[in-house]
């Protein structure tokens, strides 16, 4: 069916957990949900914006769009936990390099 994706178990728990948090009588875990939400129904309408940019030929838009889509991850994976391998794989891809430039790696080390 179109727009379906395989939904990793990380990502299915997630979804339950932010469900879970509506439900919930602490306002901070209230909150966490309500963003999680809200922030997985713009990755998804984002999502869809690129395909139809796609169809429509247009490569930069749907580019653009994907740019936004994994923003949009990547602050949802900061607001909930949610581990996102599409926004996970760019920051390991990179990290020694970040590192190396930002001293991180001595810092940890002592």
């Amino acid at each position: 069916m179109a727009g379906e994706r395989f939904m990793p178990e990380e990502e299915r728990q997630a979804r339950q957990r932010a469900a879970a948090a509506l439900e919930t009588d602490d306002p901070a875990e209230s909150l966490r949900g309500d963003l999680f939400t809200g922030l997985d129904r713009l990755a998804f309408a984002l999502e869809w914006e690129g395909a139809e940019a796609v169809r429509r030929g247009d490569e930069a838009a749907a580019a653009r769009l994907e740019e936004r889509r994994l923003g949009v991850r990547l602050a949802q994976r900061f607001v909930a936990g949610v581990h996102a391998d599409e926004v996970d794989l760019r920051i390991e891809a990179t990290r020694r390099e970040y590192d190396a430039r930002t001293g991180a790696a001595a810092d940890a080390t002592g």
